[in-house]
């Protein structure tokens, strides 16, 4: 009834009961992890939710205030909060993909992909951060690696979106 450490008692004895009391002890034990990574899942994505949608809605508030009293665009306001929305929905994206690699235990759709375009694009970012405050900023990329992963090189952000 609910209990997720309840087992079937293995006897000893090496008989069929036992095969099946060990059996389902062992599917019990896959559940039981299963149902630990779920909540964790939830957690995460609930904890990592939190900030941005506080600042969506705090955004929204603002923006009406400024509209009632004439002070903002509707339209401008409008844009505002969609674009708002798809940075919540891609924090999601991200962190439901965490969990799934998480509670899987390896990558579930490995493709290959460039790392030296995701580290061209960490370069040009730093870069123009540096700009001002560092001595001159290279990192001339490597064509050697072709590694598998879940993550696209295009999830770097660039210069212009940071």
């Amino acid at each position: 009834s609910g209990d997720l450490h309840a087992r079937a008692p293995v006897r000893g004895v090496g008989d069929e009961y036992d095969e099946l009391a060990s059996g389902m002890n062992a599917m019990l034990d896959r559940v039981e992890r299963l149902m630990g990574g779920l909540r964790h899942a939830g957690d995460a994505i609930a904890h990592d939710l939190r900030s941005p949608l506080t600042r969506l809605r705090s955004r929204l508030e603002a923006a009406l205030i400024e509209v009632d009293n004439g002070r903002a665009d509707p339209t401008e306001s409008l844009i505002q909060a969609l674009e708002d929305t798809d940075g919540v929905l891609k924090t999601f994206n991200a962190v439901l993909a965490i969990s799934r690699l998480q509670a899987a235990g390896q990558v579930p759709n490995p493709q290959l992909f460039d790392p030296a375009e995701l580290c061209s694009g960490l370069a040009e970012l730093h870069q123009q951060l540096c700009a001002a405050n560092a001595p001159a900023f290279s990192a001339p990329p490597s064509t050697r690696l072709h590694p598998r992963a879940d993550r696209p090189p295009a999830a770097v952000p660039r210069p212009a979106d940071a």
